[in-house]
């Protein structure tokens, strides 16, 4: 078993129940789809509460938009 080391794809494994590993991503979504809608949906969720209209983010901001997903796969983000 490979053990994720992105912590949003983690956070994306504690959200929707599954093992931290890459073969449990693609075993639930093969090509890691789901994932890269929840992480899009989340970015649009932070971006919403931070009021940030832009892309590319800066090195703060995607230390806050990680925290963000893990405390949203904890069950609320804020």
């Amino acid at each position: 078993m490979t053990t994720v080391v992105n912590p949003r794809l983690a956070a994306y494994c504690r959200a929707v129940g599954i093992a931290p590993t890459a073969e449990a991503v693609r075993e639930r979504d093969r090509n890691y789809a789901e994932f890269s809608a929840w992480s899009n949906g989340q970015m649009r969720e932070w971006q919403k509460a931070r009021g940030i209209r832009r892309m590319p983010i800066n090195d703060a901001e995607h230390a806050d938009f990680t925290a963000f997903c893990e405390k949203a796969a904890e069950g609320g983000a804020s």
